[in-house]
C-alpha cells in the first residue's frame, strides 16, 4: 500500500513507477497526478481511497 498525504501544492507519479494494489490518497490545497502511460502494473487490480480536502484534485 502508499499512502500519499499532500498540503499546498501538487504531487506527480510519472514515468516508470511501481504502482501497488492500494493507494490511500489526502490531498488538501493540491493536486495529485497519478499517469500510468509507463507505469508498472503487475496486480489485476488498484484500488484507491482518496480524501479530496479542500480543493483538493486528483486526475489520471
Amino acid at each position: 500500500m502508499v499512502r500519499i498525504d499532500h498540503r499546498f501544492g501538487d504531487i506527480t507519479r510519472t514515468d516508470r513507477w511501481p504502482v501497488p494494489r492500494r493507494m490511500e490518497i489526502r490531498l488538501m490545497l493540491g493536486e495529485a497526478k497519478l499517469d500510468f502511460t509507463h507505469a508498472v502494473i503487475t496486480h489485476h487490480t488498484l484500488h484507491i481511497d482518496a480524501d479530496l480536502r479542500i480543493r483538493g484534485n486528483l486526475t489520471w
